[in-house]
């Protein structure tokens, strides 16, 4: 279950990842996205990166570093994240 932390984790890592994107034309290592929100372990952001991917949030290829590209232009287009539920627009 998601709690408000979580969900403010989420959204400085898609903010981060966007950010770092925009600046460099790749996507952050884990270790840079842990040490950019204040997260103590590798595995931790791997797990929230794993949850974005299920939740449509982001893409990534499996096994391939630098690959996580976010779905949306802007993470404040993600506003609308609540507990376990995303709100999908149709295309």
């Amino acid at each position: 279950m998601c709690n408000a932390t979580n969900e403010e984790t989420r959204m400085k890592i898609l903010r981060f990842i966007d950010n770092y994107t925009r600046r460099h034309n790749y996507c952050p290592s884990m270790r840079e996205i842990a040490a950019a929100v204040g997260i103590k372990s590798t595995s931790t952001v791997h797990g929230y990166i794993t949850r974005m991917r299920r939740d449509g949030l982001i893409v990534a290829e499996d096994r391939c570093p630098r690959t996580i590209q976010i779905k949306r232009k802007h993470p404040q287009d993600f506003s609308h994240i609540r507990t376990n539920t995303i709100v999908r627009k149709s295309v």
